[in-house]
């Protein structure tokens, strides 16, 4: 019982932490993407454990991007995340993989994708 009640409490911290972000990020124009990273991944956790660890995930960002002093309009990239869970690795038969790669393609254009 003790593991379920740490496992328990673990859940709760992030999904506190995944709401506060999210009300955080909507009160903003753009946010780094840092935090975006940041709420991707409390997001991902909390997927994996309502689908029962049925998948993983990897962020992938690019060594030469500094995710500080990228901006970029709040919850830009969880739309995308979403579908690949709920269209994509939630429909196998086996476990899936989420893969999010971030790059830059030129000076002021980032390209982000997302694999199921």
């Amino acid at each position: 019982m003790h593991h379920e009640a740490a496992s328990a409490q673990n859940f709760l911290a992030k999904f506190s932490k995944l709401t506060r972000a999210f009300l955080e990020a909507s009160k903003e124009t753009f946010i780094p993407l840092e935090k975006e990273l940041e709420i991707l991944n409390n997001y991902l956790f909390l997927e994996q454990v309502r689908f029962n660890q049925f998948f993983n995930f990897d962020i992938r960002l690019n060594e030469t991007i500094n995710p500080e002093t990228i901006l970029l309009p709040p919850m830009l990239i969880q739309p995308f995340v979403e579908n690949a869970i709920l269209h994509g690795v939630s429909q196998l038969n086996k476990k899936g993989n989420i893969t999010i790669s971030i790059n830059m393609k030129e000076p002021n254009k980032m390209v982000c994708h997302v694999k199921d």
